[in-house]
């Protein structure tokens, strides 16, 4: 790179390594994304990012097996065995619990489930589309950092005063 900007007289300012947090969408973005209404909403929607995101189509301990925190659990809203795994994986992880879950074909578990819902700290979504079409429009998002993204500001401010020569910038300004 630094060899074909200097070919054409252009310096090399830096270079700013992949920082996976920062196209980590939050979950305010996936209810947006998702036409969803809340069943469960909790505080600080905003800095819930989801980093990993699971289709909640196996058993439940396959599915035990296969989250941690930052995981975003789409799954119909009858899978209620998914949805149990979920709540008790917040109930004895140390790590957290997961950041999210999105019940899709609109459909709200039985009354005692929700009750259930609504004492854990697991945000939920529910949305009429069926779970390929949800796990389609979350995997074409285009992620962008906004005003109230408390936690990768900072980093990027890191990011650029650590690899960006703003010396010679400044000096070409």
């Amino acid at each position: 790179t630094s060899l074909a900007l200097d070919s054409l007289g252009i310096p090399l300012l830096g270079l700013l390594p992949a920082e996976k947090i920062l196209t980590s969408p939050n979950l305010r973005q996936i209810f947006e994304r998702t036409d969803g209404e809340w069943l469960h909403k909790v505080a600080n929607t905003a800095s819930r990012r989801i980093s990993n995101i699971i289709i909640g189509a196996m058993t439940a301990p396959g599915f035990l097996d296969t989250i941690t925190p930052g995981t975003l659990l789409i799954t119909p809203g009858d899978r209620e065995d998914i949805i149990m795994a979920a709540l008790s994986y917040e109930a004895i992880s140390k790590a957290g619990s997961i950041s999210g879950i999105v019940l899709t074909h609109g459909i709200t578990p039985h009354p005692r489930l929700v009750k259930l819902i609504q004492q854990s700290s697991i945000p939920v979504i529910v949305a009429e589309k069926d779970s390929y079409v949800i796990a389609s429009r979350l995997h074409g998002m285009t992620v962008k950092t906004q005003p109230d993204d408390s936690d990768k500001i900072p980093l990027i401010q890191e990011m650029i005063l650590n690899n960006i020569d703003l010396k010679t910038l400044e000096k070409a300004l």
